[in-house]
């Protein structure tokens, strides 16, 4: 085991929970949290954590699924609230993102990259390798999977493209360790 891990789960858990209360009662002064949920590993140990610290009653999750979501990452999510006894409300925040430009920017990032990328064409960008992997130098990627079936990838340029529209947008809201 890495000697990272190697901790006393409920001596953390205990020093989160009671920093957490500090944090939203005496220097946020509020009563609560809401917490963004996902579905996956990080929003799920951040909602466990709220509860363990402030209770259920005082934690409250939004799920926001878009286009790029998978249907599974909704139900894991669900799932976890009614798990954890708090409430939660599902926005489909797909009109935001595109009207703020999110998925053109994404396009363009990937065409620079795919050129003949397209709408039929299935993406991601990922994080190559492990932060945990020692001394190796982790880059972003693009993966794809054009309409015949193959599977590409390309490490992402160093410096953002450049678009019509000016400097294309940062890569990723989230990544992928693959």
């Amino acid at each position: 085991m890495h000697p990272w891990l190697e901790i006393s789960d409920e001596e953390v858990i205990d020093g989160i929970s009671r920093r957490m209360r500090e944090a939203v009662g005496d220097t946020l002064r509020k009563k609560g949290v809401v917490v963004a949920v996902s579905g996956g590993i990080d929003s799920s140990v951040c909602a466990a954590l709220s509860v363990r610290a402030l209770g259920a009653s005082r934690v409250f999750a939004l799920i926001l699924p878009e286009t790029d979501s998978s249907p599974e990452s909704r139900l894991r999510g669900e799932m976890l609230c009614r798990h954890l006894g708090i409430r939660f409300e599902v926005t489909d925040i797909t009109p935001i993102l595109s009207a703020f430009g999110c998925y053109r920017w994404r396009d363009e990032a990937i065409r620079s990259v795919f050129p003949d990328f397209g709408p039929e064409w299935k993406s991601k960008i990922v994080l190559s390798g492990s932060p945990l992997a020692g001394d190796r130098i982790n880059f972003f990627k693009v993966v794809v999977r054009n309409p015949g079936g193959d599977l590409l990838e390309k490490r992402l340029p160093l410096e953002e493209p450049t678009s019509s529209s000016g400097p294309a947008r940062p890569w990723s809201t989230s990544t992928r360790i693959v």
